[in-house]
C-alpha cells in the first residue's frame, strides 16, 4: 500500500471552543510534536463560530454586575491576560484582534488550514434536513454542523488521511456505543478507496492516545521536521556547526581509519574545520516522557596533516587537495592537504527546552561497511 502523503487533522468548533487561546495540555502537545505529522484544519464555518463564542462569552462577562473574584478570573482567562498584569482592557474588537493573530500564527507556523465553506446546495440541504440526515437532526438543528462536515469530506482524496475531532456526540455518534453514526460513516466510507482512510475521535486526548500511544508518531514528526529544518528554536545543522570542534576533538580528531584519508598516514592531525557540509538523520527514538535520540551522520571538510612515506606523497592525494609538502627529510614527507570526515553519531535531545543532554559520535571508517558501523554504534 502506499504511503500516505496527505495526513489532515479537523478541528470542529466544540474542541477549540473549549481551549480558545490552544493553550492547554493537548493542543500544546500537539505543537510541540509538530501536530503528529498531521496538518490541522478548521473550516470556515467553525472558524467563524469560535470567533462569535468567544465574543459573547466576553460579553456576557463583561455585563455580569457582580464583579466578582471568579468572574474577574474568567475574565482574564477569555482575554488572555496575565493574571499579575494591573492595565486589563476590556476591549472586544481588541480581544478579537489579538485571537485572530493568536490563532493564525499558530496555524501558519504548522502549515494549517482554513477550509472554505462548500458551495450550498440548497434542495440537497432542504432534503437532508427533511429526512434529518445526520448531522441534521429533530427541529432542523444541524445546518452549520452539516456545513462543517461537508467541507471535511471534501478534504478526503486518494493516499489521504482525515481525522475528524469534535464532541459533537449527539449528532455525529451514536449515544450507546459512542462510535461514529451509521450515516455518518456511510457517507465517508462513500468517498473513500482502498489508499484513503477516515478516523473519528471525541477529543483531543483520544486523537493522541490513538496516534502516539508508543510515541511513533511523535518520533516520526521529530525525524521529519529536523530533517526538513522546521523544528522551532532549534537547528541540528546550526548545533553540529557551533559544537562541531569540541566534538572532534573530544572523539578522536586522530586517525587514519577516518573515511577520506589515505590509510598509509601516519600522525595524522586535523588542523582545522572548514564547514558542515552534509547531515543525514537516519533514527529518530523516543527515550523517556520528553526526550529523544537522534541518529545522524555528518561530513565536514577540514585541513589535515600527515606524514607519508617519501616515495608515496604523489601517489595517494589528487594534487587538488594538498595545500603544502614538506620534502627535506630524506624518509618522510610532511603533508598538508584537505579532506572530507565524515561521523557516525546520536544526540539526546530534550524536545519541550530544545536541549541536547547528551552527544557521542565515532568516525566512519573507510574499510567499513556502513551497516556494520550503525550496528557498532
Amino acid at each position: 500500500m502506499p504511503k500516505r502523503t496527505d495526513l489532515y487533522v479537523v478541528l470542529d468548533a466544540n474542541i477549540l471552543i473549549q481551549d480558545f487561546w490552544l493553550k492547554g495540555k493537548g493542543f500544546s502537545y500537539l505543537m510541540l510534536n509538530q501536530f503528529l505529522e498531521h496538518r490541522p484544519v478548521i473550516p470556515e464555518v467553525a472558524y467563524l463560530e469560535v470567533r462569535n463564542h468567544l465574543k459573547n462569552r466576553a460579553e456576557t462577562l463583561l455585563s455580569n454586575q457582580k464583579h466578582s473574584e471568579g468572574n474577574l478570573r474568567r475574565l482574564i482567562s477569555v482575554f488572555n491576560y496575565e493574571e499579575d498584569s494591573n492595565d486589563y482592557l476590556w476591549d472586544i474588537n481588541l480581544l478579537l484582534a489579538r485571537w485572530e493573530e493568536n490563532f493564525n500564527k499558530i496555524f501558519e507556523e504548522h502549515n494549517g488550514l482554513i477550509l472554505p465553506t462548500p458551495e450550498l446546495d440548497v434542495n440537497g440541504l432542504v432534503t437532508r434536513s427533511i429526512e434529518r440526515k445526520k448531522p441534521f437532526s429533530k427541529g432542523d438543528k444541524g445546518f452549520r454542523d452539516t456545513l462543517i462536515w461537508l467541507s471535511t469530506l471534501n478534504l478526503i482524496d486518494e493516499y489521504s488521511g482525515v481525522s475528524f475531532i469534535t464532541n459533537n456526540t449527539h449528532d455525529f455518534f451514536t449515544s450507546d456505543s459512542g462510535k461514529p453514526h451509521p450515516e455518518i460513516l456511510s457517507e465517508a466510507d462513500e468517498k473513500l478507496d482502498e489508499f484513503s482512510q477516515m478516523l473519528f475521535f471525541r477529543s483531543i486526548d483520544d486523537f493522541i492516545a490513538y496516534l502516539d500511544s508508543d510515541k511513533s508518531a511523535s518520533s516520526r514528526a521529530l525525524h521529519r521536521a529536523l530533517t526538513s529544518d522546521n523544528l522551532s528554536k532549534f537547528s541540528l545543522w546550526s548545533w553540529l556547526e557551533d559544537h562541531i570542534h569540541e566534538i572532534i576533538k573530544e572523539h578522536g580528531s586522530n586517525s587514519t581509519q577516518w573515511a577520506g584519508l589515505p590509510g598509509q598516514a601516519q600522525e595524522v592531525e586535523l588542523q582545522d574545520i572548514e564547514r558542515l557540509i552534509s547531515l543525514d538523520i537516519s533514527l529518530v527514538d523516543h527515550l523517556t516522557v520528553d526526550s529523544y535520540r537522534i541518529h545522524f551522520d555528518f561530513s565536514f571538510t577540514g585541513y589535515f596533516q600527515c606524514s607519508l612515506p617519501l616515495e608515496m606523497a604523489d601517489e595517494v592525494f589528487n594534487p587538488n587537495q594538498v595545500l603544502w609538502k614538506n620534502e627535506s627529510d630524506s624518509i618522510w614527507t610532511d603533508v598538508g592537504f584537505q579532506a572530507v570526515g565524515t561521523f557516525l553519531g546520536f544526540i539526546d535531545f530534550e524536545l519541550k527546552s530544545r536541549t541536547v543532554t547528551a552527544c557521542y559520535v565515532i568516525p566512519l571508517a573507510h574499510w567499513e561497511n556502513y551497516d556494520n558501523e550503525i550496528d557498532k554504534l
